[in-house]
């Protein structure tokens, strides 16, 4: 049975997926900022690794105000989902998000074209999101065999790549607050797994992930109508010129692509100077 959920409002579906359903009294409610199309019937957000539920919540929030007779799956990522987790434990995690994508969207036919604008919302952050999408198409893959569903990507500080020093702030980041006595012997639990697992991936005994992910995100674009890369100068984690170079590379590719540069904004954190907080 599915536990408590961190999110007010929110059900949670599995350790990994929390649904937002819209109450049917905002079935014809209007938005408070009105969009110029039809807001997509469901929303996707892939959150960046161990985000605590007070920041997942901002992103909630907003979502909900723009679109607030949208369907909002969170779906979110830990460091044991790729370094400890088995594949067939994260397929289980994920599936009930498939399944709700499933409900949530008409199948489209020759007699039930795609939709313009696609009925679909993707908003992936960082490494971590990206990650854990790249796993839900697997699962979604494995559990449907059918084509991924017509959709719009947002792609927030990300894809970056993997060195030592921002994989350490990535993970670092969570016990930022927690009492130097927590905080010291974890970071250098931190820096020896990572010293380990960076010299596997230089060794070649392991595949660099987010190596993978960069071009799974360029490579697999069944259903993708447009993107939006997200990002910042001053991120400490992602570096810019590494997304830049995806979306110019995903422009080669055919992708419509449309880049949206901070300058002042640290990493998941551009809503606020972008207007939308």
């Amino acid at each position: 049975m599915p536990g408590s959920s961190p999110f007010p409002g929110l059900q949670k579906l599995s350790p990994s997926v929390y649904l937002w359903e819209p109450p049917s009294s905002h079935s014809t409610a209007t938005p408070k900022h009105p969009a110029p199309s039809p807001p997509p019937k469901l929303i996707l957000l892939f959150t960046w690794m161990s985000a605590q539920p007070i920041h997942i919540s901002k992103y909630i929030h907003n979502y909900q105000t723009h679109y607030p007779t949208s369907r909002i799956l969170v779906i979110r990522s830990s460091p044991l989902d790729g370094l400890y987790h088995r594949t067939s434990t994260q397929h289980r995690r994920l599936t009930p998000a498939v399944h709700h994508l499933l409900a949530s969207l008409q199948p489209t036919t020759p007699t039930n074209p795609t939709p313009n604008p696609p009925e679909l919302l993707i908003h992936l952050f960082s490494n971590g999101g990206s990650l854990q999408f790249s796993t839900f198409l697997a699962t979604h893959r494995q559990t449907t065999h059918t084509p991924f569903p017509p959709h719009i990507k947002i792609l927030d500080s990300c894809p970056g790549r993997a060195t030592f020093r921002r994989t350490i702030l990535a993970f670092a980041s969570p016990f930022s607050a927690s009492p130097l006595f927590i905080r010291f012997p974890t970071l250098l639990l931190i820096y020896l797994l990572l010293g380990i697992y960076f010299l596997a991936i230089r060794l070649r005994l392991l595949a660099d992930p987010v190596l993978r992910v960069r071009g799974i995100l360029n490579a697999v674009r069944q259903g993708e109508e447009r993107r939006c890369y997200i990002y910042s100068t001053a991120d400490p984690m992602v570096g810019w010129r590494d997304v830049e170079a995806h979306a110019v590379e995903a422009g080669e590719r055919g992708c419509r692509v449309r880049r949206e540069r901070f300058g002042k904004t640290g990493h998941c954190a551009h809503v606020r100077e972008g207007g939308g907080g």
